[in-house]
Formats: C-alpha cells, structure tokens, sequence
C-alpha cells in the first residue's frame, strides 16, 4: 500500500472511482436528490475495497464485518451540488490513527 502524507502531517490511502449520476437520481431542476448520495459513498467505499485487497469478499473470508455504525452528509449550496452529467468523482480515504 502507497501511504499519502496530508499538509497536516497524517497519512492516509485514498481512492476515486467515476460515477454517471442518472437522470432518475435527479430532480425537477437535474440537482441530485440529497437520498443517493449515499448510494454514492457505498460505491466509492466498494472501489477503495477493491482498490487496496479490502474489499467485502475478502473481509467476510477472513470472519469480520464492517457495518457502517454512523454517516453524516452536509449539503451546501446549488453550486456545489451533483446534477445530471456524464460523470461524478468519489474519493474515499482512511486516515492512518496517530
């Protein structure tokens, strides 16, 4: 695995994976509808796993789990919001502990 060390000094591994946002994921103004977003980060959580061996095939192999025990999204304003396009960039990352 290739570490990345950030401005903060912490290293992390990260991962992107291309999406195509559909036009069923989008609303009357072609603005993502906030639900998917979640849909969104299972996908890039699924690249990062294939990405680095860690994948959920492997994980069940080896007798563990990994639930997701908390989530929280903060939406900002239209600007910064996915609309219908060809495709989206996720970036998943895991940040080394101190």
């Amino acid at each position: 695995m290739k570490w990345t060390w950030s401005e903060k000094g912490k290293r992390f591994l990260e991962s992107t994976v291309s999406l195509r946002v559909r036009f069923c994921e989008v609303d009357i103004l072609q603005v993502v509808w906030h639900g998917h977003y979640f849909t969104y980060f299972e996908e890039g959580r699924n690249a990062f796993g294939r990405e680095y061996q860690f994948d959920y095939e492997n994980i069940l192999k080896e007798g563990y789990i990994v639930p997701l025990v908390h989530a929280e999204v903060d939406y900002f304003a239209r600007r910064a919001s996915l609309t219908f396009s060809p495709s989206a960039p996720v970036c998943t990352q895991i940040t080394a502990p101190a």
